[in-house]
C-alpha cells in the first residue's frame, strides 16, 4: 500500500489536539489533588535546591504498540486510520502515557459518544465534558489511571480527528 503524504498543517493540528488532551489529563489530576486537600510542596527559604528531575522521554510508537498499551477492550472505530502514536514514561513516577491520534468517519458528537459509552460501561468516572462547536472532549479517571479524548474538525484533511490520551497509574 503506498504511503500517503500528511501535510504540515495536519501535523500541527494533531500536535495541538495532543497538547489539549494532555492538558485535560493534567487539569483532572490537579482537580484530584485539590479535592484531596493536597497542595504543592513549598520550598523553604535557604533550603537546598533539589536536583532537576530526569528528562521526560517521548517516543513514537507503532499503532499496534499503542493498542497494546491501551486497555484490552478499548474501542477502535472501523475504518479509522492511526495518524500518530506516542508513549512517554515519567522517570520519577513510572507513570506511562500513551497518545493516539486517529481519523474518524463520524461527526464529532458521535465519535465522542463511542468513548463516553465505553467509559461508562467500564466503570470510569467522567470528570469533564467539553461540548463546543469545533471541539468535543471528555476526561475520566479510574483506579489512578486517567483518560482523555478530544475530537475536532481538521480543515486541511476535511475530516474529524480523534486524540486519545491514556495514562496508567504510577507503579
Amino acid at each position: 500500500m503506498p504511503k500517503q503524504k500528511v501535510s504540515l498543517k495536519l501535523w500541527i493540528v494533531i500536535a495541538i489536539l495532543a497538547v489539549a488532551a494532555i492538558a485535560l489529563a493534567v487539569a483532572s489530576h490537579a482537580r484530584q489533588l485539590r479535592l484531596a486537600g493536597q497542595k504543592p510542596a513549598q520550598q523553604q527559604p535557604g533550603a537546598a535546591v533539589a536536583p532537576a528531575p530526569p528528562a521526560l522521554e517521548i517516543k513514537s510508537i507503532t499503532a499496534s504498540e499503542a493498542g497494546a498499551s491501551l486497555p484490552a477492550n478499548f474501542p477502535s472505530e472501523s475504518g479509522s486510520k492511526v495518524l500518530m502514536s506516542s508513549q512517554q514514561t515519567d522517570p520519577q513516577t513510572q507513570k506511562t502515557t500513551v497518545v493516539r491520534t486517529t481519523t474518524t468517519g463520524k461527526d464529532m458528537a458521535a465519535a465522542l459518544k463511542i468513548y463516553t459509552d465505553w467509559l461508562a460501561k467500564n466503570g470510569w468516572t467522567v470528570t469533564n465534558i467539553t461540548n463546543m462547536a469545533k471541539l468535543k472532549a471528555a476526561s475520566a479517571e479510574k483506579s489512578g489511571a486517567q483518560f482523555s479524548v478530544a475530537v475536532s474538525y481538521d480543515g486541511v484533511s476535511k475530516s474529524n480527528i480523534v486524540v486519545v490520551t491514556y495514562s496508567t497509574p504510577k507503579k
